[in-house]
């Protein structure tokens, strides 16, 4: 049986559910309220114990009395210890926003019409494809977790598709130069966003070298460096990677001392670097000050710039997927390596140059009637030649002369 209770002001009422668990509920000042809900809880709990009423349908009723934005804080508290702190970020902001856009209040509010309402008013204030489609992605994730958590009935969202890209921003890669340029000077800058240039060195600098994500860079810790290893390597946890797969990977050489002594600045346990959402800005106004071209650059512009760096060092197809961790060759190399005008020439100029081929003066046809154009005529025998009047049969080699023939 449910009883009641008042602390302060308010009435509560305390029961327990089909399942045993001791639960109360906020019933408001007013105790003949109080009482009104405390009969409708036991009555709910009759009709299940006597299998009359379905738990789910119970419990998205009991979900639908609590406020969406208690919802969206369950959610978000259920899904921390799975995503990155940067990414965790992100959704926050973009559930914040579709609520505030579609000023709803409830669960049952959700529908497909005021999603597609909201992310054409992002549309139109400029945001482009692959921004709606995270916003979509963001939304539908929750309706979907929320009707699996029995707070819906179905999942709300579960007709609505997110919209394709169609358009996405054409990323740069940064030139060796640029990126020791950019490296070297930002060391003596001031500090901009509570980050101190030398940290802010450090933070392009292991993005130029290791391909990790903003996000990424952001869950490291000084513990996340194995530098006495050989190689020496940095590891991330299948929790702080985008695939949700674990990382290892190797470091240069040639950091390894400075990158220690670095860390020993560091406490242990904690991030290296603060959490920045807008880095865009935060390269770009960097960039400017060490002299680069900033126009259409972003962070993420420096796993581009390292994807590029391998293939241009000889990476193979199979290495290259693997440093930049990927399960695809054709987003490796179509999309994040990045062949510059120079680097071609300089492929060109290893061609041959024709220009200087000395004129053809034999031509000889092979014993299977193949044409071969020598530049120059061997004095020695060439067993693609036919036996010439001078050369008695005997003297060619019979295993030879047999083995051409087949």
């Amino acid at each position: 049986m449910a009883s009641l209770r008042k602390r302060k002001s308010a009435w509560y009422v305390r029961f327990r559910d089909e399942y045993g668990a001791q639960k109360e509920v906020k019933a408001g000042p007013d105790k003949s309220v109080a009482q009104r809900i405390q009969r409708g809880i036991e009555s709910r709990l009759a009709l299940l114990k006597a299998g009359l009423l379905d738990p789910r349908e119970a419990d998205a009723a009991d979900a639908e009395r609590v406020p969406l934005t208690h919802h969206v804080d369950e959610y978000l508290t259920d899904l921390q210890s799975r995503a990155t702190p940067a990414h965790l970020v992100n959704v926050r902001k973009q559930l914040a926003w579709f609520v505030a856009e579609t000023k709803i209040t409830r669960l049952s509010q959700i529908r497909p019409s005021l999603a597609t309402t909201a992310l054409n008013t992002l549309r139109i204030s400029g945001c482009g494809d692959q921004t709606v489609n995270h916003y979509a992605t963001a939304w539908k994730s929750f309706t979907k977790w929320a009707w699996k958590d029995r707070r819906t009935r179905t999942d709300l969202l579960a007709d609505f598709e997110t919209p394709k890209v169609v358009t996405s921003a054409t990323r740069k890669a940064l030139s060796s130069t640029q990126l020791g340029q950019l490296i070297l000077t930002v060391r003596e800058l001031p500090s901009r966003r509570g980050i101190s240039g030398l940290d802010r060195s450090w933070l392009y600098h292991l993005a130029a070298v290791t391909g990790l994500r903003r996000g990424e860079l952001q869950s490291l810790t000084p513990e996340s460096f194995s530098l006495a290893d050989v190689p020496a390597v940095v590891r991330l946890p299948g929790r702080d990677t985008k695939n949700s797969e674990d990382a290892v990977l190797p470091l240069p050489r040639t950091m390894v001392q400075s990158l220690a002594a670095w860390l020993t600045t560091k406490a242990l346990g904690k991030p290296l670097w603060k959490i920045v959402l807008n880095t865009a800005d935060l390269i770009r106004a960097d960039l400017e000050a060490a002299g680069v071209p900033s126009e259409g650059f972003d962070f993420h512009c420096l796993r581009h710039s390292y994807v590029s760096a391998v293939v241009q060092c000889g990476g193979s197809v199979k290495d290259s997927m693997e440093l930049a961790r990927h399960h695809d060759a054709d987003l490796t190399f179509n999309r994040y390596a990045h062949s510059r005008l120079q680097d071609l020439a300089a492929i060109v100029d290893r061609l041959p140059d024709l220009s200087h081929t000395r004129p053809i003066d034999h031509v000889s046809a092979g014993l299977n009637g193949a044409l071969f154009a020598l530049e120059n005529s061997s004095p020695e025998l060439s067993f693609n030649d036919p036996p010439r009047q001078d050369v008695q049969p005997e003297t060619l080699n019979p295993s030879c002369l047999s083995d051409q023939v087949a």
